[in-house]
């Protein structure tokens, strides 16, 4: 595949992913409505993170869409939090049976988060989020 249909991939996969983490704090709300009752002003924030982070990755998705230069380094940090917070939900939550679906997903995240830190660090992507060599394509 050419560097470019790679990074459309990858724009098309963090929008998809972002979408879902924008859907995250209404689907919640409509899932528990009573819940929110009982919980302090600084546990409710926890809640506005999935959606600011979605909304960051969008942000992202539209610079690689565009190959701003700028948006190779968001993907990086992007993946790289993604595996780091998956590595940290498979090592500190018990894995059982019930969770396997769960368990999946995070190994799936984790896959991805590393193929974008190789893929985005590659010589032939690099330059594909040059100025110069976008000018003169």
């Amino acid at each position: 595949m050419r560097t470019s249909t790679l990074i459309t991939l990858s724009a098309a996969i963090c929008t998809a992913l972002s979408l879902l983490a924008l859907v995250y704090l209404p689907w919640f709300m409509l899932a528990a409505p009573g819940y929110w009752r009982g919980l302090a002003p600084s546990q409710l924030l926890w809640f506005l993170v999935p959606p600011a982070l979605g909304t960051y990755g969008l942000i992202t998705s539209i610079g690689l869409f565009r190959h701003k230069p700028w948006s190779r380094f968001s993907i990086q940090v992007i993946a790289s939090v993604w595996i780091l917070n998956c590595l940290l939900t498979i090592l500190f939550f018990p894995h059982d049976n019930r969770r396997d679906a769960l368990w999946i997903a995070h190994v799936v995240i984790i896959l991805i988060g590393i193929s974008w830190l190789v893929f985005f660090n590659a010589r032939g992507t690099k330059e594909a989020f040059t100025p110069n060599r976008r000018a003169g394509a």
